[in-house]
């Protein structure tokens, strides 16, 4: 009796635990929006116009949750989050093939060395026309990727337009299982060595040690570590990179969020293999996260010189959880600090940024490294040496996003094949002029386009004004300011054109020994600076 009793009065409090519990959901906000979100999603599902899948309605309102929040957050879609976790591994399966759309068409930019697409001939410049009995143009990238990509051991029939072929011819090839490489290539310049390292994946790590051991091997004096265009990765690879060059227990970054779990400092946990060689870090625009962290924490330590432009100024820690459907939500859960203290998120000019607490001090407080220098934050990791990435010209915009350079590549190894020497002569220079003057492109600039303006007011009047002499003089004028903007921006587009031969030239090995390694001025400027070992101390000192 008294255990029926016991178990009674059991009952009746789980009972009210429960009704108190679900009181507290059906009254908490976040359930009531639920609710009402459930109730929207069945109504829309059963009365939509048009038929539209679970799937779709889901994945259409879940990547509506990063709106208000910072750019770093959202929702991967099942196929993008497949890609990352491939990546992030340092392989993928597929053909191993780098490409772009160009008239319409995938165009194969370069395939991967040593990768199916490279043993099966692929080259610079191939369109894809058809992927097995689908036509390639009625597809989206993405569409027509996931069709090229697949299971190692399984094959993919590609139709492919060649130029300077009549004909299109088909080629088969078997997916493999392609490698993809963090550091792009290491080597020497006089006895100074030279990594580039292109992200932070789960092989970077064994690859950076294998680099530097090589460069070690060969009497490496100094090293000059190229991050720019490297856009991050993983928070611990960066970590451990970082702790190469560092003492045991030497402070890399800190990290504060709202959660207590997202607190914590990151130290270096071993002795550092490679102290004493003499270093410059090189950074740009797109130097950002992981990047930040390693050139950051190197700079705070007096340990590195860095060189180049302001990096991306990405100071937010995000987690990726994986959802039931297959894909996975990217989240912000906090900030990370370098070792002086401060932050390199970048919050001008980002209306988003409001909806975090900005309880750093401003951009212009200042640091201070180890030895003392002085440094800030709020902005970026600004560079010791400066060399700032200008923005392009409207002249240089166009032959880029309009994708001049590499057709004129392909067409000029079409009709000269794959000899050509840097740098460039005045004769590719003119013939690249040629190339694109045959296109027809043509930059107007505000004195053309008021003369215009001018112009067509003009023949409002009097519709022979245009034939007068004096119209046909200012033409003529106007056509030598946009030769003018051709000189102007002679230097630049030289490089870029030497930049997009090489490539569709050269190995990936041959483009550094050819090209970077000679003629990059921040590569070079580097490398003068680690060969004069008074000039590159006094860099590192501290001012008075």
């Amino acid at each position: 009796m008294h255990r029926f009793r016991t178990t009674a009065v059991f009952l009746i409090l789980n009972a009210a635990a429960f009704i108190a519990g679900l009181y507290l959901v059906i009254n908490d906000p976040l359930f009531e929006g639920m609710m009402a979100y459930a109730s929207a999603f069945r109504i829309i599902k059963q009365n939509y116009v048009e038929p539209i899948t679970s799937e779709d309605l889901f994945q259409g309102s879940i990547e509506n949750v990063e709106d208000g929040l910072d750019p770093f957050t959202g929702y991967i879609p099942p196929r993008s989050y497949q890609y990352y976790a491939e990546e992030s591994q340092g392989q993928f399966s597929g053909i191993g093939v780098e490409i772009t759309v160009r008239d319409g068409l995938l165009t194969v930019v370069s395939p991967i060395a040593g990768s199916p697409a490279d043993r099966a001939g692929l080259k610079a410049g191939d369109q894809v026309t058809m992927i097995g009995d689908i036509d390639a143009s009625t597809l989206n990238p993405n569409e027509a990727i996931d069709l090229i990509r697949g299971q190692a051991g399984t094959t993919v029939e590609l139709r492919i337009k060649r130029p300077g072929l009549d004909e299109q011819f088909n080629v088969k090839i078997e997916r493999a299982s392609v490698k993809l490489n963090s550091v792009e290539y290491s080597g020497m310049v006089n006895s100074i060595g030279y990594i580039r390292l292109t992200n932070f994946a789960l092989n970077s790590i064994d690859e950076m040690i294998a680099a530097m051991e090589s460069l070690k091997m060969m009497g490496m004096k100094g090293l000059v570590l190229d991050l720019r265009g490297n856009p991050g990765g993983f928070l611990e690879i960066a970590v451990a990179i970082t702790g190469l060059f560092l003492p045991d227990n030497a402070m890399i970054v800190s990290t504060g969020g709202r959660s207590f779990t997202e607190e914590f400092e990151l130290r270096n946990f071993f002795e550092g293999s490679y102290q004493e060689i003499p270093m410059a870090v090189l950074v740009n625009r797109g130097s950002a996260s992981a990047s930040e962290i390693l050139s950051g924490a190197l700079q705070d330590h007096d340990r590195a010189v860095i060189i180049g432009d302001t990096t991306f100024g990405k100071g937010l820690v995000q987690n990726i959880t994986p959802l039931p459907q297959g894909g996975a939500f990217r989240l912000t859960v906090s900030k990370y600090y370098l070792p002086s203290g401060r932050i390199i998120q970048k919050f001008s000019d980002m209306e988003w940024s409001e909806n975090l607490v900005k309880t750093e001090p401003e951009a212009e407080t200042v640091y201070r490294t180890t030895g003392g220098r002085k440094v800030f934050g709020g902005g970026g990791v600004v560079p010791d040496i400066i060399d700032d990435d200008e923005d392009p010209s409207l002249l240089e915009s166009v032959l880029l996003v309009g994708g001049y350079y590499f057709d004129f590549g392909v067409e000029y190894f079409q009709k000269h094949g794959n000899g050509f020497s840097l740098p460039l002569d005045q004769e590719v220079l003119d013939s690249f002029k040629g190339f694109v003057d045959s296109r027809g492109l043509h930059i107007p600039g505000e004195i053309e386009n008021a003369f215009n303006e001018f112009l067509q007011d003009a023949e409002e009047i009097n519709p022979e004004f245009s034939d007068k002499p004096v119209v046909s003089s200012i033409k003529s004028k106007l056509e030598s300011i946009e030769d003018e903007s051709w000189d102007e921006n002679r230097e630049d587009i030289i490089e870029n054109l030497s930049l997009t031969l090489s490539n569709l030239a050269y190995s990936n090995n041959e483009i550094y020994e050819k090209y970077y390694l000679r003629y990059d001025p921040v590569i070079r400027e580097a490398v003068a600076l680690l060969s004069d070992r008074e000039e590159y101390r006094r860099v590192l000192e501290a001012e008075d």
